[in-house]
């Protein structure tokens, strides 16, 4: 048979506290809630209910537990004093209030809990909506870069094939001209330059001349006319030179005989 605990009250104008008191008892067994017109405490093996003389406002009402019971702060609906805590009255119309007021409760309480699932069911969607928000501000930013690594490398092949192409015009526009027998390539791009004018052909014409002019110089110096080499072979080339002096005249014979045919 359950044990109604002991209990103390006390009112102002607006408002009203009631301490009951529990010994031995487990939070977790524990159930204390209030409706607008009555106090309720179940904690096996203690049972408590209380049809208040006037009515409070649930809302702003709360239940504090602590180690020894349980405290309620109470607001009333209508300020001023009561006298007394309970009802006073036919006890099926008591009976009447108190299960109206339960179902009122109980309304305000699904009420509470479904305003409660919806303010978190609208932040777990702001919350994924800023999740996808930040998935696509970082997919775009890969896109992003991704279309600028695309567009650098298509740039770079561009630029591939316009000097592919002009390499192409340029060796289509080189000609090929024989002059002393030798193929010469000439690029019209060179404006400046004779595209047939050999650039080695004067390096080779001036030391043709070069060697020339060394030659006749050394053949100036060091062979005499020929009227003194019989003189000179006498009295200051040994016998073993007579060779060189022979093979000396019979060049300038040479070159006297080449000199005197027809061109």
């Amino acid at each position: 048979m359950p044990i109604t605990p002991g209990f103390t009250w006390e009112e102002t104008e607006n408002g009203l506290e009631v301490r009951v008191e529990l010994k031995g008892f487990k939070r977790s067994d524990l159930d204390a809630n209030c409706t607008a017109c009555l106090l309720k405490v179940n904690c096996p093996p203690y049972l408590l209910s209380i049809d208040l003389h006037g009515e409070i406002n649930p809302t702003k009402s709360s239940a504090v537990v602590d180690a020894s019971g349980v405290t309620f702060n109470c607001v009333k609906e209508v300020p001023g004093k009561w006298g007394k805590l309970k009802i006073e009255g036919d006890r099926a119309e008591i009976k009447e209030r108190r299960e109206k007021s339960m179902e009122a409760e109980r309304i305000r309480q699904q009420e509470v809990a479904a305003k409660q699932k919806e303010i978190k069911e609208k932040a777990q969607k702001a919350g994924q909506e800023g999740d996808w928000a930040h998935e696509n501000k970082v997919r775009n930013t890969i896109d992003k870069r991704k279309e600028d690594e695309l567009a650098a490398e298509r740039e770079d092949i561009e630029k591939w094939k316009e000097t592919m192409a002009a390499r192409k015009r340029r060796a289509e526009q080189k000609t090929v001209t024989r002059k002393g027998g030798v193929e010469i390539y000439s690029d019209d791009e060179s404006d400046d330059e004779d595209p047939y004018d050999d650039p080695y052909e004067d390096d080779e014409d001036d030391d043709k001349e070069n060697t020339d002019t060394s030659a006749v110089g050394d053949k100036e110096n060091s062979v005499p006319p020929t009227n003194q080499v019989g003189e000179a072979a006498e009295s200051s080339v040994p016998e073993a030179s007579s060779a060189l002096v022979q093979r000396v005249q019979q060049e300038e014979e040479e070159e006297e005989q080449g000199a005197e045919r027809p061109k």
